[in-house]
């Protein structure tokens, strides 16, 4: 193939660099904008078996020894960087006092066998030989700005066994032997850390107090080699392995049309008005789309790391990966932190998202996909309940309050 002179890098990251160093020098500066309201977004992307999963999470197996205690509640030496920061996340919110909330949630995105919460063992039925998006109870909420998953488990993180049962669940995922790897993550995976906290009204009037909430999600996506590639042949109907590499293809596919609209979008604005004024308008085709606007957008604190082999053998996989990159590269980043709302606003209105699911539930004649979705609606609503209540009460798992100003956006690659 043609070689190519890839300039965008922010940072290229050696393998002589551990993740304790890409931690030091990459994450402290978005826990801070995290502190201060800010929505953050940290992805890996390439080819399989160029480790994104150890990048985000740490070497193999390990989330299931932390799951199980093995490592205690601190650092160790093989966690990637998301472990990191949860353990720095909780540490902070710990020491500022009780007017916050951390909660933490895990998912696959999985066309084929529905959206999974991590938490989770249950399964609703299957039906037709495949599963819909809902067939776990786990739907998106596209009308929600920024749009976010909802049906799973919120866990709310009160004490350091809290920390353990996120990384036993983060043990759960999909993974499956490949062309390219005998132990290959096959789904997208979500964990979202959200930090939801209570602003007291001036002068302490009764009922006035704001909730402020920012989201701090890590994004190990699957593979991005050709599909011939991983499961040996490009009939999706060859193998079940064909079919997932094929949606999730699709799903890699649709993320990067969308960046090529952005990039379409300014260059027309700046062409009519000097500069890229109006703002793009995600079209939601499918749910990591959605996941990512506030990156694509440019109004999250986003990290990009490009995941490549240095195996010659891999050469044209990693020049598309690195294409890839190159138009993360290019979009605008201006993150900006979420706007505050009243705890009582945000109190009514959960319950009634909770009132008018439960009537709805009680009206149901038949099992159908709306009623997994009223369910998870329900179940959202009471998680939201529960943050609500402990912000007035003063029972947050931890505090809140402004972090310390440093850089809070741009794109690194590795």
């Amino acid at each position: 193939m043609r070689a190519a002179d890839f300039k965008y890098p922010s940072h290229v990251i050696p393998p002589s660099l551990d993740n304790a160093g890409l931690f030091d020098q990459f994450l402290p500066c978005r826990i801070d904008a995290f502190f201060e309201g800010v929505d953050v977004n940290v992805m890996c992307y390439g080819q399989t078996g160029t480790g994104k999963t150890h990048t985000i999470f740490g070497t193999p197996g390990i989330m299931s020894r932390a799951g199980r205690g093995e490592y205690g509640h601190a650092v160790t030496l093989d966690y990637g960087i998301f472990p990191r920061t949860l353990l720095a996340v909780f540490a902070r919110a710990q020491a500022l006092g009780d007017s916050c909330v951390v909660t933490c949630s895990a998912i696959e995105l999985d066309m084929i066998n529905g959206n999974k919460c991590m938490f989770s063992t249950t399964r609703v039925r299957r039906s037709q030989g495949l599963c819909s998006p809902h067939a776990f109870g786990v739907t998106i909420d596209k009308t929600a700005k920024p749009a976010r998953m909802y049906g799973m488990k919120e866990l709310v993180l009160e004490s350091e066994e809290d920390i353990l049962r996120v990384f036993a669940a983060i043990a759960t995922r999909n993974t499956a032997g490949t062309g390219m790897n005998d132990n290959s993550s096959r789904t997208h995976c979500f964990v979202a850390i959200n930090l939801h906290v209570a602003i007291p009204a001036a002068g302490d009037i009764a009922g006035g107090a704001r909730v402020r909430s920012s989201r701090f999600q890590f994004v190990d996506l699957a593979g991005s080699e050709r599909l011939k590639d991983s499961a040996g042949t490009t009939n999706p109907m060859d193998s079940a392995t064909a079919l997932q590499g094929m949606c999730t293809h699709f799903s890699l596919t649709e993320l990067g049309a969308c960046l090529g609209r952005v990039h379409e979008h300014n260059r027309k604005m700046k062409k009519k008005t000097g500069k890229a004024k109006k703002p793009f308008s995600v079209r939601f085709i499918c749910d990591l789309v959605s996941l990512l606007e506030k990156t694509i957008t440019g109004s999250a604190a986003s990290a990009v790391i490009v995941c490549v082999s240095q195996a010659p053998s891999n050469a044209s996989q990693s020049s598309f990966a690195l294409n890839f990159g190159k138009d993360f590269s290019r979009l605008a980043v201006t993150p900006r932190p979420r706007r505050s709302a009243p705890l009582a606003k945000l109190h009514l209105q959960a319950t009634k998202r909770r009132q008018e699911a439960v009537e709805k539930l009680a009206a149901a004649t038949t099992s159908s996909k709306y009623t997994v979705v009223r369910t998870a609606q329900k179940l959202d609503a009471e998680q939201m309940l529960d943050v609500l209540e402990r912000l007035s009460k003063g029972e947050g798992g931890g505090g809140g309050g402004g972090g310390v100003g440093g850089e809070s956006g741009g794109a690194c690659s590795k």
